[in-house]
């Protein structure tokens, strides 16, 4: 009877509909991520024209929140991520 393994696999849980945390969590993740760095914040900044209409968009809603989630987590590695304080 020895010990399972354990999955050491990192997970990472987001309130998309408010049950655990009360207000947008995964948008407080967005903007930490954005504003922490002058050149994540100058791209979103200069593609904003694109992406906030889109945000208002049902049908490229999806779009716009790739782009701006792409701008926030490209080239970071999971230390990185994981050391932003919300």
């Amino acid at each position: 009877m020895g010990a399972e393994p354990v999955d050491s696999r990192p997970v990472v849980v987001f309130d998309l509909d408010g049950t655990l945390v009360s207000g947008d969590a995964f948008g407080l993740l967005l903007r930490q991520l954005l504003t922490r760095s002058r050149l994540r914040l100058a791209a979103a900044l200069l593609s904003a024209p694109v992406w906030v209409p889109a945000l208002l968009v049902p049908v490229t809603r999806v779009a716009a929140e790739r782009h701006l989630v792409w701008l926030a987590f490209a080239g970071r590695d999971e230390d990185a991520v994981a050391a932003v304080p919300l």
